[in-house]
């Protein structure tokens, strides 16, 4: 990323240079960037073309961009102003370019859970998920058993950011995201990886397949999941060191309240985990674009239920199997989502039937709701709603990953083959 050798570039920020230096704008009057609007349409030309030029917005958000240029800016300004020659302007590039370099650098965002057991270290791409550490050099070795390679941590660096940032990493499982972004973009990163991808397949999987104990609720500190990101610590692979870095603004602690094992795991991978995450990732198509919208709303039902709002929670169970199966305005939306998950969750007429007038007296409910302002919604009413988002989910993406990039049409015409066979 060496933006001083495109001379268009170097030209225009030696443009830059000259104006600021001719108009007289001191280092006071830039900070508070007192200067006319063609200096402004300068600066954003020289942006616009190092997004173009360097596809910089691949991992550097303008915001980090933006930030960068006055920083290095203010570093000996007004020696820069003096010379404004081309000398000047690729020394300010060059500069630009070692900060860019940094911000993209390999690191990890680590992310304590509450209420959570992590019995061993578990890869799940670009996800991990690790118990807790004992101390820097156990965790360093857990790194590397994952394919992380990590800088020595120097002692007592777990204790410092505990101080810092409120966070015992040696008392807590974490779960880990590899990127190479700006801070500016590890919201929406960790958002579309963690958020609405994997966490609402282990849901899924979590209830689909429960242990023989009761199924663990997903719990939150001070945020919903499925609308924030949560604090964590960024680790610079490369240098060992820690910062929190405006993470803190992102929203509040996870609390999955989840027990995950390698065995656990292994019979999630036998029922096909690891091929639906890989679809999630990378499918495209309007079936994936359907599931990943029907997940979200299924995420946060299983917020809104966790956090005792049994209302709200069984709405966007309902919404959830709409966005799933709504067809064509003409196809009645009541008896469409009944036949869909009847005959994609059950084999026999007699359960297909039973499922089937379920799912009728549940989206009668839903209308009660939405045009009669009843509000009131049972436990039976809520469980029965979720399990049906569980199961249809779970059959869809199983079909879905073996379907690859495939049109919605797909799955209408697999519901219709099994409604006419």
């Amino acid at each position: 990323m060496q933006l001083d050798t495109d001379e268009q570039l170097v030209g225009l920020v030696q443009t830059v240079l000259q104006r600021l230096a001719n108009d007289a704008v001191n280092q006071e009057r830039f900070l508070h960037q007192e200067f006319p609007d063609d200096i402004h349409q300068l600066f954003n030309r020289v942006v616009r073309r190092a997004y173009e030029k360097f596809k910089l917005d691949d991992d550097i958000d303008a915001f980090t961009f933006w930030g960068i240029l006055e920083s290095v800016m203010m570093h000996d300004y007004d020696k820069r102003i003096a010379t404004h020659d081309a000398v000047s302007a690729r020394g300010l590039l060059k500069a630009i370019s070692f900060n860019l370099q940094l911000e993209t650098t390999p690191k990890l965002v680590l992310v304590p859970l509450r209420k959570t057991t992590i019995e061993n270290p578990i890869a799940l791409a670009p996800m991990f998920l690790i118990p807790p550490q004992s101390d820097e050099v156990t965790f360093v070795k857990t790194l590397e058993s994952l394919g992380l390679k990590a800088a020595p941590i120097r002692e007592g660096l777990f204790q410092h950011m505990e101080r810092t940032t409120g966070y015992n990493l040696t008392h807590r499982p974490l779960v880990l995201m590899e990127t190479t972004r700006d801070e500016h973009k590890l919201q929406d990163e960790f958002q579309d990886r963690f958020v609405q991808r994997l966490l609402p397949l282990l849901r899924i999987f979590v209830r689909q397949f429960p242990i023989n104990r009761e199924t663990p609720n997903l719990e939150f500190l001070s945020a919903q999941v499925s609308e924030r990101v949560y604090a964590g610590v960024i680790f610079d692979l490369k240098e060992g060191e820690m910062r929190r870095q405006g993470l803190d603004r992102m929203g509040g602690e996870l609390r999955t309240g989840v027990h995950l094992s390698s065995e656990r795991m292994k019979t999630f991978e036998k029922e096909g985990f690891l091929k639906i995450l890989n679809w999630l990732h990378k499918g495209t198509g309007s079936l994936s674009d359907r599931v990943r919208n029907s997940l979200v709303f299924f995420n946060r039902a299983c917020d809104a239920e966790t956090e005792r709002e049994r209302l709200s929670a069984f709405l966007f169970a309902v919404i959830a199997l709409e966005s799933l199966f709504s067809r064509d305005a003409g196809t009645p939306l009541r008896a469409t989502l009944a036949d869909s998950v009847a005959l994609l969750t059950e084999s026999k007429m007699e359960a297909r039937s039973t499922v089937a007038k379920r799912l009728r007296k549940i989206y009668d409910r839903r209308s009660e709701i939405v045009h009669s302002g009843k509000h009131e919604v049972s436990s039976d009413e809520l469980r029965d709603a979720i399990e049906f988002c569980v199961r249809s989910l779970f059959v869809v993406l199983t079909l879905a990953a073996d379907w690859g990039n495939a049109h919605d049409a797909s799955l209408f015409e697999e519901i219709d083959r099994r409604k006419f066979s």
